[in-house]
């Protein structure tokens, strides 16, 4: 068989939503792809699981939890196909995903990556995600998220795709580089989209490509919600930092800050103050090695700061309540 697309899902403990997730690939309208499941380092038996039930799906097993960016590394460095997808494992896929994302690649042959229409799996007609934005605040989110899924029906350019389901030409990764592995859970989505748009590749939202994403499903409770806590007010700052132009900085820093200080709020109120902190504090004793890969990334900038301005959306930003 040709393959045509590598689908990518890295897993963590997620056996049961798994299942269900490779059971929809499966019933793909469009055939030719593989799986590849990259396992970080579970302990509630998805790899055995995987091995009895899809055996012709691709393992590759970690001994550890290295994080999400190092799975898809590995995955990407991994797959055969033309074109690579990523989903997540607690995102379950309409039939005809996969025929509308190839399609609109063979259609849109200027851009270079491209965001699925991300649905609540239990409110279908609620939008995850119609594609990523950025904002005049210096901080990624999703668009159209909690709104109604019916005011996103059209293919538009948006700053990037989250990468709970996503697609991107191969070659994209040869110009942009891959996946932050420091950045470990949450925003690697975000940096990654930054650094094609600041070498000029553009992303299209395709919202005939569906998923019914049961939302952060893995990060909700326990560990999963203490490490999310943490990463997500440090990566913020670590994708501002290492890819914000500096003239951008200035126009951006007053907003950056007022942000920080509302967040910390809502972070308070919810009880998430401590780790907060905790994670912009772990931001300053990285600094020296952002400052390094920052200086790596605008060396590659390709676009003016004007354009780049051009791509800031206004929207529900405090969504995350970090």
């Amino acid at each position: 068989m040709n393959i045509v697309v590598s689908v990518i899902i890295p897993n963590w403990n997620g056996k049961e939503l798994l299942a269900r997730t490779l059971d929809r690939l499966k019933k793909q309208s469009f055939k030719d792809f593989e799986i590849i499941v990259v396992d970080n380092g579970s302990i509630d038996g998805s790899v055995q699981f995987i091995k009895e039930h899809f055996p012709d799906v691709n393992i590759l097993s970690l001994t550890e939890n290295k994080g999400f960016a190092h799975a898809c590394n590995l995955g990407i460095r991994y797959a055969k196909g033309e074109f690579i997808a990523l989903l997540n494992n607690d995102a379950e896929p309409d039939k005809d995903w996969l025929f509308y994302l190839t399609d609109a690649l063979s259609k849109y042959t200027d851009y270079s990556f491209f965001a699925s229409f991300v649905l609540m799996y239990d409110k279908p007609d609620i939008v995850d995600s119609a594609g990523d934005c950025f904002s005049p605040f210096g901080v990624a989110f999703k668009r159209g998220h909690r709104k109604e899924a019916k005011k996103y029906y059209k293919k538009e350019k948006v700053f990037g795709a989250s990468a709970s389901a996503s697609i991107y030409r191969k070659d994209f990764f040869n110009h942009v580089g891959f996946f932050d592995e420091d950045l470990y859970f949450l925003y690697e989505d975000a940096d990654i989209s930054f650094r094609a748009n600041l070498f000029g590749l553009k992303c299209l939202f395709v919202p005939e490509a569906k998923v019914f994403h049961h939302i952060s499903a893995s990060s909700k409770k326990g560990e999963g919600k203490k490490v999310a806590n943490f990463f997500g007010p440090r990566n913020i700052e670590w994708v501002y930092f290492k890819n914000m132009p500096i003239l951008l900085i200035f126009l951006t820093f007053i907003p950056h800050l007022i942000f920080i200080f509302v967040a910390f709020l809502l972070a308070i109120k919810k009880k998430r103050g401590k780790l907060y902190l905790k994670g912009k504090f772990n931001f300053f004793l990285n600094l020296g090695k952002i400052i390094k890969k920052r200086k790596q990334v605008l060396k590659n900038k390709r676009v003016s700061c004007w354009d780049l301005i051009k791509i800031f959306k206004w929207e529900n930003l405090f969504y995350r309540s970090f």
